[in-house]
């Protein structure tokens, strides 16, 4: 079963889009560099489609998509536009043509560290009239989709699938191809290059992208040594796929479905190639191998996340889309009008850019959060440092809550489908869930610092009325010498103290003035110590 090929900028033709989020922060800082980008909002699809995509959201997401976001494409002469590589399947070799890389940075004016999300954007596509299978096409997007190798021996098997070392290295220019020795280099370089992204008055202002220094990304999931520009946890890249039959979804029915009652011939989740293409799984070792094996799990894991409005042949040709957190994809008919494989191209993928951009930003919290809270943890000292993780803890809730006002949005788009799509893409990128639960724990730890908060500033309000309440005791005492009150209570001791000598009269005196120092200082002290040990209580009961 052969796919429709061609360059998907100009026709209908399969594609796929590999998708990797980065953290990033512009520096004004000359430095030398290969690689130049533009800005590309009109330059990729044209003054007629950036509008109609514009048109497709409400004015509040539109703002965001192409006003706060900008997007910049890989300047045509930069040694790495619209490359080619050769890769091989059995005996079959097949040329895979690469798209000139894109980046999308989010909230580029702004200044805080969880908002600046990018993501490098790079398409394949396939030279016109080559016979690729749809088999083909699912080893392909399995492949290519890691910038890192998952498991030992995995690196081996990304590279075997290349027709030789070299076509590995044709994906960078010449004069740096001894850079690039696997596959996943090719993220790393387009990365940490400096990006030139403005011209003014001709002259360029270099502004580049900060990353670590190249690290060993041959290593099994590092971590002390990971890129700071890698912000999500996951060694694959978002696969953004679309594959384009002569028929649609009717190929798969008339291959696969002729045992399946009539009922059951449209359901998408029936056919094992589709269940693959949304899960980005391998195909088997034949069509009937890819169709056939395939769980009763996978079959419901499929049906929750395909899109059902046109999988059934009625108006439209029978066409399948769906999410998963870590894909989006599509199985359409080759139709000029209306032009289904432009629109998965284009506005919905810009709707599930921005939903993956609130994903990566929820991750991004919820790691400084856990960042916070292990620096609390093994903080020896923390009790005496509560200003500090308050001061912490308040920065991260203002800055949640200035992500939810920017991206929570009551409506998305005035279109019918692209509703349904949208609240389809949120739920399969579990979104709803991800943002109460981060919501919960920021707003539950910032409670609880300031709780801790007030209750040491409690404790010092405490001490200070007790060393008052001493002074005033004090105060008291002495005042009370010289007083017409002194005087009687001398007079009384007067008969006693006839027969003392002036130093034992003066020792007496002051075994009174004691005394009555003591018993005032415990009438004090009492209900003060009550009140503390009901504060201790309090507090042992709340860490219990």
């Amino acid at each position: 079963m052969n796919i429709k090929t061609g360059n998907p900028s100009s026709e209908s033709a399969s594609f796929t889009r590999f998708v990797l989020p980065f953290a990033y922060k512009i520096c004004d800082k000359s430095s030398e560099t290969s690689l130049k980008w533009e800005e590309c909002e009109e330059i990729e699809t044209g003054k007629m489609d950036i509008d109609w995509r514009k048109q497709y959201f409400t004015s509040e997401v539109a703002k965001v998509l192409f006003e706060k976001a900008k997007w910049y494409l890989l300047k045509e002469g930069s040694d790495v536009y619209a490359r080619s590589f050769q890769i091989k399947r059995d005996k079959k070799v097949i040329s895979v043509q690469i798209n000139s890389p894109q980046l999308v940075l989010f909230q580029k004016e702004s200044v805080s560290q969880f908002l600046n999300t990018g993501f490098l954007i790079l398409e394949i596509y396939f030279v016109k009239e080559d016979k690729i299978t749809l088999d083909d096409f699912l080893l392909i997007n399995e492949t290519l989709r890691y910038k890192e190798q998952i498991f030992k021996g995995h690196r081996k098997m990304v590279c075997s699938l290349f027709a030789s070392p070299v076509e590995v290295r044709k994906l960078l220019p010449k004069s740096e191809s001894n850079k690039i020795k696997h596959y996943f280099d090719y993220w790393h370089y387009l990365l940490q290059q400096p990006i030139i992204i403005k011209v003014e008055n001709g002259v360029e202002l270099r502004q580049i992208i900060v990353s670590s220094d190249k690290n060993s990304i041959q290593r099994l999931r590092p971590k002390k040594d990971k890129q700071n520009w890698d912000i999500y946890a996951d060694a694959r890249a978002f696969v953004w796929t679309c594959v384009v039959l002569p028929n649609g979804a009717v190929n798969l029915s008339s291959n696969f479905g002729k045992f399946l009652p009539d009922e059951e011939k449209w359901q998408a989740h029936n056919y094992g190639h589709w269940i693959k293409l949304l899960n980005v799984d391998k195909p088997g070792d034949t069509p009937q191998a890819t169709h056939q094996e395939t769980s009763s799990f996978e079959k419901d894991w499929t049906k929750e996340r395909t899109y059902h409005r046109w999988e059934e042949k009625i108006k439209y040709p029978s066409n399948y889309y769906g999410f998963s957190y870590h894909s989006g994809a599509a199985l359409i008919t080759d139709c000029p009008n209306p032009p289904f494989w432009k629109h998965w191209r284009t506005m919905y993928f810009d709707m599930v850019l921005l939903l993956f951009y609130v994903r990566v930003t929820l991750f991004r919290f919820s790691d400084e959060l856990t960042k916070i809270s292990t620096d609390t943890l093994v903080d020896e000292t923390r009790e005496n440092k509560i200003e500090k993780w308050s001061e912490k803890f308040n920065k991260l809730r203002w800055e949640f809550t200035l992500f939810t006002n920017l991206y929570q949005y009551p409506l998305i788009s005035n279109q019918q489908q692209g509703l349904e799509m949208y609240e389809l893409a949120r739920k399969c990128l579990d979104l709803n869930e991800l943002f109460k639960e981060i919501q919960e724990e920021i707003h539950n730890g910032q409670e609880f610092i300031e709780q801790r908060r007030q209750e040491k500033q409690n404790i010092q309000i405490f001490n200070l009325t007790l060393i008052a309440g001493i002074g005033l005791v004090l105060s008291i005492a002495l005042a009370f010498f010289g007083t017409e009150f002194d005087e009687k209570i001398k007079s009384l001791w007067k008969g006693y103290t006839e027969n003392l000598s002036f130093d034992q009269t003066v020792f007496l005196d002051l075994g009174i003035f004691i005394i009555f120092i003591f018993l005032a200082l415990g009438l004090l002290i009492i209900p003060f110590k009550i009140i503390q040990n009901y504060l201790n209580k309090n507090k042992k009961k709340d860490n219990g």
